[in-house]
């Protein structure tokens, strides 16, 4: 016995089983032999037919190796594995773009929201951070159909976002308007000018758009902010209730800002 597989043979008792199933030795009896010099490794007769049926074998040790460190079961031989170790899986070269196209297209096969209205059926408005780890329409228990989610870096009344939500209300019929603000923000302790700073020179630009990225250091103050802001507007009729919360990423909890 090699002493490479005499290695793997070691593994404690306790080792899953899946892992002494899956594994198969990497080269046949001949391959410590060495090609005679200027020949081919392929061609040597030890060794033929290697890259037609070994390399398979190879993967499969491989992806038990990585298995074993990162305790996860190792994926079957018709399903892709990960860190592109397998042979049969998705398309390395794909892009995101491609990967939610072909999404929509199981999505299309059950689509059934073709009948919802165009006015929001909660009439209700949301206006929140883009962080992606926050699904808002989840954590505020809203369905397709029931709100309007306007969403920027920070959650900010911004020009553009003040325009969604005079449309909202003006063309759409919405009644009520709510702004969410989350811990571990991204523009939480961001100062202007040194992250127009740091753009300038990792760009070798300067832009005079975006006016401003709207950093800020104390998030419930933020939240007061774009309630005024909001409120304070002209086309936004005072009877439309404005109320602003905290999303905390670490427990889904929503707090009200007073």
């Amino acid at each position: 016995m090699s002493a490479r597989s005499t290695r793997f043979n070691e593994f404690p008792k306790n080792c899953a089983a899946w892992f002494q199933i899956t594994f198969q030795p990497q080269h046949g009896p001949g391959y410590l032999a060495r090609p005679r010099s200027g020949q081919p490794h392929h061609t040597y007769a030890a060794t033929s037919g290697r890259r037609r049926n070994s390399d398979d074998r190879i993967v499969k040790v491989h992806r038990a190796i990585v298995a074993v460190k990162l305790g996860v079961q190792p994926a079957a031989e018709n399903e892709s594995a990960p860190l592109g170790l397998g042979t049969q899986g998705k398309d390395q070269n794909l892009s995101v773009a491609d990967e939610l196209l072909q999404a929509n297209q199981q999505f299309v096969k059950n689509f059934d929201l073709g009948d919802l209205a165009v006015q929001p059926r909660r009439r209700l408005a949301v206006l929140a951070c883009m962080d992606s780890r926050i699904l808002f329409e989840r954590c505020l228990g809203l369905k397709p159909g029931d709100a309007h989610m306007i969403r920027n870096a920070g959650g900010i009344a911004t020009d553009d976002a003040l325009r969604s939500l005079i449309v909202s209300h003006h063309l759409l019929d919405t009644q009520e308007f709510i702004i969410i603000n989350h811990t571990d923000c991204g523009l939480l302790k961001v100062r202007e000018y040194e992250l127009r700073a740091h753009l300038t020179a990792k760009t070798g630009a300067i832009a005079s758009e975006p006016a401003h990225f709207y950093g800020f250091d104390d998030l419930e103050e933020n939240v007061r902010q774009q309630i005024r802001r909001i409120k304070s507007h002209p086309w936004i009729p005072k009877h439309i209730p404005v109320r602003g919360f905290v999303y905390d990423v670490k427990t889904g909890k929503l707090s009200e800002v007073k």
